[in-house]
């Protein structure tokens, strides 16, 4: 295929198509050779954790205890999504930012723990003082993002 042909979003959908691979297999690499110890769980407190959106496949909660708001328009919260029926059985979470003025996010660190809470990857899209923060990208209207996105922002402790 001619390189003109490749669009930003085929970029993206194959940069997230290989991401959901690696991490897939890393924790099934993980599995197979590694008894982990527990470390610092994530949170799992039900209490301490709303649901800002759902569907019959995925859960989105965020963590009021976690919710800064950076500036009059921005929030900054971690958030914990579930994917029911997945073969993956644990959760993820994203410390994310949100600009609710202009209706865009971007994430700043993923960490994919088991069902127990037990760490098993950790990414980092944004080190403090060494790289630049990750680019917003537009919610698309009408999805789990924007309703995630709406109460995040609407939320007051």
């Amino acid at each position: 295929m001619p390189l003109r042909h490749i669009t930003p979003m085929k970029v993206s959908i194959l940069i997230v198509v290989f991401a959901i691979g690696a991490l897939t297999a890393a924790y099934a690499q993980r599995k197979k050779t590694h008894k982990s110890t527990p470390a610092n769980p994530a949170p799992n407190t039900q209490a301490e954790w709303k649901t800002a959106a759902s569907t019959d496949g995925v859960v989105i909660e965020f963590s009021p205890k976690r919710l800064a708001r950076i500036s009059p328009a921005v929030v900054r919260v971690w958030t914990r999504r579930h994917y029911l029926g997945e073969k993956f059985d644990g959760f993820i979470m994203y410390l994310n930012e949100y600009n609710c003025r202009t209706r865009v996010f971007r994430s700043l660190k993923t960490v994919m723990y088991d069902k127990s809470g037990k760490m098993l990857i950790t990414t980092f899209t944004m080190e403090l003082y060494e790289t630049p923060k990750a680019d917003w990208e537009s919610v698309i209207p009408n999805t789990l993002g924007e309703e995630e996105l709406d109460h995040i922002c609407t939320y007051r402790k």
